[in-house]
Parts: C-alpha cells; sequence; structure tokens
C-alpha cells in the first residue's frame, strides 16, 4: 500500500471516529492535488471530485 503523507494522519483519524460513532463517512485521497482542488473546475479531477461530493450530499440530504 502506497504510504500517505503524515498530513492525511488527522482527516484519517477523524473518519475513522465518525464511522465508529455511527455516522456514514466517504474519505477520498487524491495524490498530487492542490488544496480545494474540486473547485478548479478546469481540472478534470475537480470536476470527478466535485460530482463525487454533490452525489454523496444528494443522498444524504434526502434521507430523514
Amino acid at each position: 500500500a502506497p504510504q500517505l503523507f503524515s498530513t492525511m494522519a488527522l482527516p484519517m483519524r477523524v473518519a475513522e471516529s465518525c464511522r465508529a460513532a455511527g455516522v456514514e463517512v466517504s474519505l477520498q485521497v487524491w495524490h498530487q492535488m492542490p488544496h480545494v482542488f474540486p473547485l478548479y473546475r478546469f481540472l478534470p479531477e475537480g470536476q470527478m471530485a466535485l460530482r463525487d461530493i454533490a452525489a454523496f450530499v444528494r443522498t444524504h440530504i434526502a434521507k430523514p
């Protein structure tokens, strides 16, 4: 498995804590992407990430 940068340790711990508390979590790691890259619509990866975010939100907004 590829080794993650130490900056990923906190998000991974938060995601695991949320899962342990029964929260549905989707954590995606995009290597070599700048911070807030989903906002850069000119990047294909940004477009893909934004679609994933929108789908996750739509799915969970509809739940009571």
